[in-house]
């Protein structure tokens, strides 16, 4: 991503594709039990590397709105990852930007 800083905050330029691997960053997840340490929060840390979105801001947003009183937990998480249009639970930033980003 290509920022210009002007005296309001940043602007985006424009977005570059980079081939990455994120490989190496699952294999140290798995070997450090991240997930089993971590729960729904570190879950959701991977499926920001895996996807290359944002997944735990929404998955706040949706989880006060929708589940308040309950607390984090796996089939609260796979409920929220099965959603098709996350748009509603993103920042507005995001959301203008790129409106189709977030839907599957």
């Amino acid at each position: 991503m290509i920022l210009d800083g002007h005296k309001h905050g940043w602007k985006l330029v424009s977005h570059r594709r980079v081939p990455f691997s994120n490989a190496g960053n699952f294999e140290a997840f798995a070997m450090q039990r991240f997930v089993e340490r971590g729960g729904v929060t570190a879950r959701l840390v991977i499926e920001e590397f895996r996807s290359a979105r944002l997944r735990l801001y929404p998955y706040l947003v949706w989880k006060t709105a929708t589940y308040p009183d309950q607390p984090d937990n796996m089939e609260l998480l796979e409920d929220f990852l099965g959603l098709k249009d996350l748009g509603e639970y993103m920042p507005p930033e995001y959301r203008d930007l790129e409106p189709d980003l977030y839907r599957d």
